[in-house]
């Protein structure tokens, strides 16, 4: 019997094994790789856990406690407003505010407490900080405010790295988006499908926290319509914004800026002279219906003594009215 002679290895099977060995060598490579991905994927993911379970998720968990905060930044808005920014626990710790609800801010002011209520602008699901915005009053600028602010001065006068005392979260509703409302002894409004926002100088800044929720949800078809009331052009706060939204938004919000010392000289757009009557608040705003809802936020004898009963006398039902 005639023995079978090997084969000649070809150019082929070299070329094959080859890529063969080139191909095992890529598999081990990626396996490798994607491992380490995963490892590192998972790390991360047990640092944000560990992250968030050491600071509690939210900062504001007893409204009745008060809590430290460290100032990471100070920013100024106009002449005379400031955006202070506070640093949380961990880059990973929510404030704990919902949209409608305040805080309280609390100091030792020439050894005696003081205390004042603040809304953050800040997005209720940012993370790591939060900001609010803060009119300056200083000594003998204004006849309401002879001796100035002493919370807005004191917090003007801090210094990045510096603490502070909140507490909260207070209240007296929370929006819940699309329309709805809810009370803090729990009642639920009838949805609105219609707002109306009232704002005068620094009552701006819950609106900013409303507008910020409401406006970028897509799916939220509420209509809002807003005046806001300043002294002058540079009072304003947050123009830009307030007018981008007009625009980005035009088929959900209008914007009435009414300014009770408006610009010297024809030709200056954008505003309606104060001051403010029930007549504009008729043309600016929602009509009134069960359907409608107005919030206001300013100070109070603006509240009490002109806003609410002009409102009244339009045709809002007093229930329909909600104050910050």
């Amino acid at each position: 019997m005639v023995g079978r002679k090997n084969k000649p290895t070809s150019h082929h099977d070299n070329t094959s094994r080859m890529l063969h060995g080139r191909a095992q060598q890529l598999l081990i490579f990626v396996a490798s790789a994607a491992a380490t991905f995963g490892a590192i994927t998972l790390a991360v993911l047990l640092i944000r856990k560990i992250g968030a379970h050491i600071s509690g998720d939210a900062l504001l968990v007893d409204p009745n406690a008060r809590y430290t905060v460290r100032l990471e930044r100070k920013i100024p808005v106009t002449h005379n407003v400031r955006l202070l920014r506070f640093s949380l626990r961990s880059r990973y710790q929510r404030l704990g505010i919902h949209v409608g609800q305040h805080l309280l801010v609390c100091a030792s002011i020439h050894g005696c407490p003081v205390t004042r209520h603040y809304t953050p602008v800040t997005r209720c699901d940012q993370t790591g900080h939060f900001d609010i915005i803060v009119k300056v009053y200083r000594m003998g600028e204004s006849e309401e405010h002879l001796e100035g602010g002493l919370m807005s001065q004191f917090l003007d006068s801090m210094r990045r790295g510096e603490k502070l005392k909140i507490q909260g979260p207070r209240g007296s509703f929370i929006y819940e988006g699309k329309g709805r409302f809810v009370t803090v002894d729990g009642s639920r409004l009838p949805k609105a499908t219609w707002i109306g926002l009232i704002a005068a100088g620094s009552g701006i800044t819950p609106m900013l926290q409303f507008l910020r929720h409401a406006l970028v949800d897509h799916k939220d078809e509420t209509k809002i319509e807003m005046i806001d009331v300043n002294s002058t052009e540079d009072d304003i706060i947050a123009r830009r914004e307030l007018d981008h939204y007009t625009k980005a938004h035009a088929e959900r919000f209008s914007l009435c800026h009414v300014l009770s010392k408006p610009p010297a000289g024809e030709g200056a757009t954008g505003y309606v002279p104060g001051p403010l009557t029930a007549g504009m608040m008729a043309e600016y705003l929602p009509p009134p219906n069960n359907d409608t809802l107005v919030l206001l936020c300013g100070p109070s004898r603006f509240l009490s003594e002109l806003c609410k009963p002009a409102l009244s006398n339009i045709g809002h039902k007093p229930q329909r009215v909600l104050c910050y």
